[in-house]
């Protein structure tokens, strides 16, 4: 801003000086604004978000956030340039709702009742095949219900160490 004010006293007549530095000052605090991540017109009503967008951790907050990116967009961003601004906020927006969706899971998962241990699913799948075959149903279905179990048991066994994993590294990202 100086550098601007130095030049506007160097090269404009000095009765039109004070409507050039008006506009010089205003930019400068648009330009602040912005940095801060709040719209120039709204720089003193800004909320409890977070100034970084991967510090965001609710769909609320989320939501929040676009609103004024794209508040920001229409504010400071040339028309013929919109579409490609918008186009980055979608992006982000998707990506960190992707995020906050996979940590809400995980949260979801921890609070579960813990699951059965392999070894419990494990007996209980022998059971089923038993029941099965019990049942007297064709060696065939008996055995595609076997393995048909067998199958869930080892994709629940799949999930919840990738639910573990999610909150093992939710946990180092805070460290």
């Amino acid at each position: 801003a100086r550098i601007k004010t130095a030049e506007v006293r160097a090269t404009v007549p000095r009765r039109y000086q004070s409507a050039e530095e008006a506009k010089i000052a205003e930019e400068y605090r648009r330009e602040l604004a912005q940095i801060d991540g709040r719209s120039g017109a709204k720089a003193e009503a800004s909320t409890k978000l977070p100034k970084a967008a991967s510090a965001i951790k609710t769909q609320e907050q989320l939501k929040e956030w676009k609103k004024k990116q794209e508040e920001n967009i229409k504010d400071n961003v040339p028309k013929q340039w919109q579409s490609f601004a918008q186009a980055t906020i979608d992006e982000e927006y998707t990506e960190i709702s992707a995020r906050i969706k996979t940590v809400e899971a995980a949260r979801k998962a921890k609070k579960a009742p813990k699951s059965e241990t392999s070894s419990e699913r494990e007996a209980t799948s022998e059971e089923s095949a038993r029941e099965a075959t019990r049942s007297e149903e064709p060696a065939e279905e008996s055995t595609k219900s076997e393995a048909l179990v067998q199958e869930v048991a080892a994709r629940q066994e799949k999930a919840s160490a990738g639910a573990e994993a999610v909150v093992l590294a939710a946990a180092d990202a805070k460290a």
